[in-house]
């Protein structure tokens, strides 16, 4: 499964060029987060998917590349066109030695992400500016009591919607009077707004937060963490871990014993 990471890594290191013949010529080569950026500020700009061949690929042959676990030997490449501001995603097969340094890469920033993750068990967390999408902020201060929650997500991540219903579980079993829920992203309000018709977040959702993002040292979405009611990291989650939720009411009602 780890091959499969790269879906939701922010990855900010600059695209190898790659030339399309069936491009327009005001196609401009994005990264990622540039790509993801743009979408954020508008969900409904129009985007269109090709194979390197020119032939339009649909989420079917997705699905069937995913369900052949071929879908790592693929790399997409982003552009928008700067005349007519549209996007093109163009799906690649990379040869072997591609693959080969893609995943050593992508090996050394999982490995990196479990070494933050491991740093950030029992660090304080002193300096929390929490804005929510009503305008109102938390802060670090106003936790103090509480055990907190923090969830890290982005609209577009698949693992982040299907634990949804699970977070808003968690919330439903323990309530507000002691623990306190936040859904920290990057995404902007409108994007979510246009978001949480179709997947409705129980938590408080704090938008475009890069800061949170950067505190906590996110590497790869979603990432879970609980707070103790000083502010300390009691928990925060592995890649794919077992028992996730079932780990996260431990930690939850040991806190609550103290």
């Amino acid at each position: 499964m780890r091959k499969y990471l790269f879906l939701f890594l922010i990855y900010a290191g600059v695209l190898q060029a790659q030339q399309f013949q069936f491009l327009s010529k005001n196609a401009k080569e994005l990264t990622l987060t540039e790509f993801q950026a743009y979408k954020s500020k508008d969900s409904l700009w129009v985007t269109e998917s090709f194979l390197e061949s020119g032939k339009k690929y649909n989420k079917v042959f997705v699905d069937s590349i995913v369900k052949t676990k071929t879908f790592g030997k693929y790399k997409q490449h982003f552009f928008r066109d700067t005349i007519e501001n549209t996007f093109t995603i163009v799906l690649r097969k990379m040869s072997d030695d591609e693959i080969k340094k893609r995943n050593e890469e992508l090996n050394a920033k999982v490995d990196g992400d479990k070494k933050n993750k491991k740093m950030m068990l029992g660090k304080s967390m002193q300096n929390l500016v929490l804005k929510y999408m009503q305008g109102n902020v938390y802060t670090s201060e106003d936790l103090k009591g509480k055990v907190v929650v923090v969830n890290f997500w982005f609209t577009k991540c698949v693992p982040c919607i299907k634990e949804i219903p699970d977070l808003n579980a968690l919330k439903k079993e323990f309530g507000t009077d002691q623990v306190l829920y936040f859904a920290i992203t990057y995404d902007n309000k409108d994007l979510i707004n246009e978001f949480v018709k179709k997947h409705p977040i129980d938590f408080t959702i704090i938008p475009e937060d890069k800061n949170s993002i950067n505190q906590f040292l996110v590497g790869f979405y979603p990432t879970n963490f609980i707070l103790d009611q000083e502010g300390k990291v009691v928990f925060v989650n592995d890649f794919f871990m077992q028992n996730m939720f079932q780990d996260m009411r431990k930690t939850i009602k040991k806190c609550l014993k103290k």
